[in-house]
């Protein structure tokens, strides 16, 4: 179908999908950057070209990407998680955390206009937006850990087990974190005491 016209940006884009779907972020790269080529302004096609790049673990042309993209407001929020992503796959902790941070703003914005809507769709959505919040704290403290803010990982992750002590791995990540500090382990039926 590109063979008839090259120069079809949309038949680009859906094949970039494609074949990004099937797992060949090669291809799907080589179709991104050529609807890219054709037309500049299409934020989806750097996005999905961030999104091959991560794949292929280019983490740095991902952020370039992704970047791009964020200037549509649409993308904004999946882009500093991409970017914080990214940042963590570089191993710069306090960078991903400044991306999660943001993210976590503009997630927190779009609860707080739930809030005042009563309607049963905003409700819905207010629910999804406090399951997105735990995913973004977690990856905060995620950030933290692994650059070594052991006390602000472990803070986060409280906070988020006080939220849902059921959430993901929490409670072994707080009995990790808290093992290591001298406390006592959450979740074995015990009183909490710190030792002094």
């Amino acid at each position: 179908v590109c063979q008839a016209d090259p120069g079809d940006a949309e038949t680009w884009f859906l094949l970039g999908a494609i074949n990004g779907q099937l797992g060949a972020f090669d291809e799907a790269e080589v179709c991104c950057r050529r609807v890219i080529a054709i037309r500049s302004d299409v934020p989806l096609a750097h996005y999905n070209l961030g999104i091959a790049y991560m794949e292929m673990e280019l983490f740095k042309e991902a952020a370039n990407e992704f970047k791009v993209a964020m200037k549509t407001v649409k993308f904004e929020f999946d882009c500093y998680m991409r970017l914080g992503l990214c940042s963590m796959g570089l191993k710069a902790f306090d960078e991903a955390v400044a991306f999660y941070l943001k993210a976590l703003d503009i997630e927190s914005r779009g609860a707080g206009a739930a809030l005042k809507d009563s309607t049963v769709g905003q409700k819905v959505r207010m629910i999804s937006s406090i399951v997105r919040k735990k995913g973004i704290m977690y990856e905060i403290a995620l950030a933290y850990e692994a650059g070594g803010r052991l006390s602000e990982a472990e803070e986060i992750y409280g906070s988020i087990y006080d939220m849902d002590p059921h959430f993901r791995d929490i409670e072994a990540k707080l009995a990790s974190l808290r093992k290591d500090s001298g406390c006592i382990p959450l979740g074995d039926g015990l009183i909490e005491v710190e030792l002094l």
